[in-house]
């Protein structure tokens, strides 16, 4: 009986059910023994970390840049844009840049190198 309304109750610990029947809530349990239960086992679980990566990054300025371009927008800016172009440097990191339309994205993307390296 003490294995069913351990599933019941979504595989509670044994901890738990003991409190509920020392409070006359689970009929026909007195004794809380649990045995191994094969899926509160599985779902404990751990997997071995990861290698630790050594994080690399260029050395300069614009050595490698992603760019990618997401819109339209529902809802415009307050400069009227539907759109942001993000520019990642791999040196700097990460910056985003609204713009207009796609047709726009190449007059943005000459601004951005312009302030680049500020």
């Amino acid at each position: 009986m003490t294995k069913l309304w351990h599933k019941r109750l979504g595989h509670m610990s044994e901890k738990g059910m003991s409190i509920l029947s020392k409070m006359n809530v689970l009929s026909g349990v007195h004794d809380i023994n649990l045995k191994k239960c094969s899926h509160c086992l599985a779902g404990k679980q751990t997997r071995r970390a990861f290698k630790s990566r050594l994080s690399f990054r260029m050395e300069n300025i614009l050595d490698l840049v992603h760019s990618n371009i997401c819109g339209p927008m529902k809802t415009k800016t307050l400069g009227g844009c539907s759109y942001f172009v993000t520019f990642i440097d791999d040196h700097l990191r990460k910056r985003a840049w609204d713009t207009a339309s796609k047709d726009s994205t190449e007059d943005t993307a000459i601004e951005w190198l312009g302030r680049a390296d500020e």
